[in-house]
């Protein structure tokens, strides 16, 4: 480079403190992209499953507590453990939809049994047998598959009417109505969005971890490569 009096300059020197930014920056990102396929490497699908149990829970907390008044939670006292049980509810009903059949296929060492249109109760129960030989964990664990598989879908309607009964006795104060029943709805859109649509990340992981690792790996990747080139 030439001043304006025709000498020349040395270029411009980066400080040393943004060059160690940068490579703060780099390492960090190759050992988050590298540490989630690990993980999901160790852990494979019970990993997975619990790793995405515990974002929907995270999620959910947060798009609850955005739409919370503190001065009406405290005018309602017990009205927010409502949040959570209906959480319990929705993930309990999507999560058995979505593992008993493979848990079935553990114990009998079958394929995962499908139905016409997709997976049922009545497939699933009928591939489990009347009673499965071997160890007493292995004989309480077939048990208990095979009472979920006939029993989860009246199991979630009769914990969802008790949700609905507390909800019911919670309504106490008039002035509070409107904010409840608004809390009610906000409730069942926010579990329809974060659980209901990311479980099915469960049904994938269970298809092939490839179908986790690819979808997720593209978000982790451009979010990391995002952050390496940041200001």
């Amino acid at each position: 480079m030439t001043s304006e009096n025709g000498k020349l300059q040395s270029p411009p020197k980066v400080s040393s403190q943004r060059f160690k930014n940068y490579t703060l920056r780099v390492i960090m990102a190759f050992v988050m992209i590298f540490a989630f396929i690990y993980y999901c490497w160790l852990t494979r699908q019970l990993g997975v499953v619990l790793l995405i149990f515990l974002l929907q829970a995270l999620v959910y907390t947060e798009l609850v507590h955005v739409h919370v008044s503190e001065a009406r939670e405290r005018s309602t006292p017990g009205f927010s453990g409502l949040y959570f049980y209906w959480f319990g509810v929705a993930a309990f009903f999507m999560y058995s939809r979505v593992i008993l059949p493979y848990v079935t296929s553990a114990l009998t060492g079958e394929p995962v049994p499908r139905g016409r249109g997709g997976k049922n109760t009545t497939t699933l129960s009928a591939a489990l047998p009347p009673k499965l030989e071997g160890t007493s964990w292995r004989a309480l664990a077939h048990w208990v598959t095979r009472w979920l598989v006939e029993k989860h879908v009246p199991i979630s309607f009769a914990l969802y009417c008790v949700g609905l009964v507390l909800f019911v006795v919670s309504l106490r104060r008039r002035r509070n109505f409107r904010y409840q029943f608004s809390q009610l709805a906000y409730c069942h859109v926010a579990l329809l969005v974060v659980v209901g649509q990311s479980t099915l990340l469960v049904a994938n992981a269970f298809s092939g971890l490839l179908w986790v690792l690819l979808p997720t790996g593209m978000v982790i990747t451009n979010d990391s490569f995002a952050y390496l080139a940041g200001a």
